[in-house]
């Protein structure tokens, strides 16, 4: 009698989930019908008759197998199948798909069939341990520390934890598929260590653990806020005093110490400080002939040294004019003309 055989061209659409070296686990196997595909190999007045459908599935680990059973035996219609991997160590699978029907036609049995689909599967193996982890050696547990970690080909998560004060003890603080974490440690906190591992659904790395650090908490130091108003008087008059004024800044960390304020003859080109001090308002004068118009502004100072923005005021006129007083029979001049 005849032989008929033939490797059909379609894969194994697809295998759920990829199966795992050393676990057994219920496998979903999704296949297109193969008795559909065999038939476009029959020539005319040529039939099937079925005698079924074989899933056989073989184990490798370093080319050698290592295990090797039937999975299924029966109806040649079907597109799916369900069975449970080997739980021994291998490194590949080997699926293969057999239908078996006998060819006939008109003038009877011609023979036996054997039509295969064919595929290979390397199995999931953990990841390897992550390269690096990278956090400060000194913390400032005020602010949220930064927490990384190098990626790992064939990880699908990483999982994050931490011990606190030098303990042995590690608490997960993570788990997700991002390199990076964001942690905030509590005031009391002395001494922090991170680790971190790979996951996949073969199983996990080994722990990747960064160094010891050391955790202070200190306040950063803020600065004031800038002085809310500045009043200048929008005319002077040269060689006579008239008053600045601002308004008064506040400090979150009550460590404010002073205001500076400073004085321009040229719209704002060059600036000269004019004073310094603890008081809200200061009086200047401008001498005779220094200039027609005059701009302020003001800033304030911590005892850290940390400064706040200017309040700039309006542009102001300078007025001069003479004057003269006899007294006595002496004539008196002063400056102010324009």
């Amino acid at each position: 009698m005849a032989s008929f055989s033939a490797i059909l061209p379609s894969s194994i659409l697809s295998v759920s989930p990829k199966p795992v070296s050393g676990i057994s686990e219920l496998i979903k196997l999704k296949y297109s019908s193969i008795k559909s595909e065999a038939e476009s190999y029959l020539e005319t007045g040529q039939k099937f008759i079925d005698r079924g459908c074989n899933i056989h599935v073989d184990y490798f680990l370093n080319s050698k197998e290592v295990d090797s059973y039937n999975v299924y035996h029966g109806n040649a219609n079907i597109s799916n199948h369900s069975f449970r991997s080997s739980s021994k160590q291998w490194d590949s699978c080997y699926i293969e798909i057999e239908y078996q029907p006998n060819v006939t036609s008109d003038i009877g049995f011609l023979g036996y069939g054997s039509y295969k689909v064919r595929q290979t599967i390397t199995a999931v193996s953990a990841p390897s341990i992550p390269t690096n982890i990278y956090y400060p050696v000194s913390i400032n547990s005020y602010n949220a520390v930064s927490i990384s970690w190098s990626s790992v080909s064939g990880a699908t998560s990483y999982v994050l934890e931490r011990a606190l004060n030098g303990s042995s003890s590690f608490i997960q603080v993570y788990s997700g598929n991002g390199t990076s974490y964001s942690d905030r440690l509590v005031s009391t906190i002395t001494k922090v260590q991170y680790r971190v591992k790979a996951v996949n659904s073969s199983g996990d790395s080994e722990y990747k653990t960064g160094n010891l650090a050391n955790v202070y908490y200190t306040k950063p130091n803020v600065a004031p806020t800038t002085p809310s108003s500045i009043s200048v008087p929008s005319t002077v008059y040269g060689g006579k005093a008239f008053t600045v004024s601002w308004g008064k800044s506040t400090d979150s960390d009550g460590n404010l110490s002073g205001y500076k304020l400073e004085q321009s003859y040229n719209s704002g080109s060059t600036w000269t400080q004019v004073y310094q001090g603890s008081a809200t308002s200061t009086s200047i004068t401008i001498p005779f002939g220094a200039t027609t118009r005059v701009l302020y502004r003001v800033k304030d100072y911590d005892s850290d040294g940390a400064e706040s923005g200017y309040k700039v005021s309006s542009t102001s006129d300078v007025i001069f004019f003479i004057h003269s007083i006899k007294k006595n029979n002496i004539i008196s001049v002063g400056g102010n003309f324009q």
